[in-house]
């Protein structure tokens, strides 16, 4: 659409130099021609840089919450962020927000969130920060180094991309790396210290599908647009 725009213009402009037509006249549609170039471009250099990304919260065939998944790129900077909302009932009832968040620069984390409310009341809200060439944890409870510099990759990477080639992501739930399996044609499986399994599916390079497999209530992730 916009080379189509930029040659019509270019044809108006032309023809109005031919019948010489005021100089004014020109200058305006110069300028125009010139503003609608940058905004067309703009935008659509703004639509490559981000991505949104819903999926459905689903248990036992019933959707029980939705989760918004972020993913702005602007230079050497990657910024992933989910959030998410599930109501789930086993004798009592339970609202779950969370938000998680990852950002890389020059492919190295530098920042990360794990926050979450169950019923309203605040149960984890944990940063990690790189400073220098060490990743300072902060909580609600504690304060400690993560000996885990450089960080390439975490567990939010995985709705960002297929990891193809990884054999372990960090998690910032557990402190640590865990190990990341493939097991089928676009399918992987991590196997988390606390005894449950995630599996990843995707699709053309695009996760659509995460299978968290837990005893007392295992959910499934899919993806809706």
């Amino acid at each position: 659409m916009l080379p189509v725009l930029l040659f019509w213009l270019f044809r108006q402009l032309r023809r109005k130099q031919l019948k010489h037509i005021s100089q004014k006249r020109n200058v305006h549609l110069t300028r125009l021609l010139f503003l609608i170039a940058f905004l067309t471009c703009s935008y659509q250099y703004a639509c490559a840089q981000q991505r949104v990304a819903r999926y459905n919260i689903i248990h036992k065939g019933e959707c029980k919450g939705s989760m918004l998944l972020t993913e702005e790129n602007k230079g050497k900077t990657k910024h992933i962020r989910i959030e998410s909302e599930v109501k789930v009932s086993f004798i009592l009832s339970f609202k779950i927000h969370s938000v998680e968040e990852a950002i890389f620069e020059n492919g190295v984390l530098v920042y990360s969130l794990l926050y979450r409310k169950i019923n309203g009341d605040e149960k984890t809200n944990q940063q990690m920060e790189l400073k220098g060439s060490v990743y300072k944890i902060t909580s609600k409870d504690n304060y400690e180094e993560a000996p885990a510099y450089p960080v390439y990759n975490t567990i939010l990477s995985l709705y960002s991309f297929e990891p193809v080639n990884l054999h372990s992501v960090y998690s910032d739930n557990f402190r640590k790396y865990v190990a990341l399996e493939k097991k089928g044609d676009d399918i992987y499986k991590v196997a988390l210290p606390n005894g449950n399994t995630n599996y990843y599916t995707y699709k053309e390079g695009v996760c659509v599908m995460v299978d968290v497999q837990q005893s007392f209530y295992p959910l499934q992730f899919v993806l809706t647009n």
